[in-house]
């Protein structure tokens, strides 16, 4: 088995939400809507959320792509963060 190497970025394959997984234990989301995009940090308390970041992780469901960290970071940079 090989160790995991953090962070790793993922996105949903219709490319509007990424996914920036820290740890086994948190991930960074950003959900782009139109011109703007939320980000949500989750940290993982339940398993719900644990099996999340697992699949995103192994990538063991098909509605998850491969991203990079410049694909994530070109969000806050192209579309405006919506606070609130």
């Amino acid at each position: 088995m090989s160790l995991t190497e953090f962070p790793l970025f993922r996105k949903y394959c219709n490319a509007q939400t990424h996914f920036k997984v820290e740890s086994k234990k948190v991930l960074i989301e950003r959900q782009i809507i139109g011109e703007k995009y939320f980000e949500t940090k989750i940290i993982a308390r339940q398993f719900p959320e644990m099996l999340k970041i697992r699949e995103l992780i192994e990538r063991s469901n098909k509605i998850y792509c491969t991203s990079t960290q410049e694909e994530f970071e070109s969000i806050s940079k192209s579309h405006t963060i919506i606070k609130i």
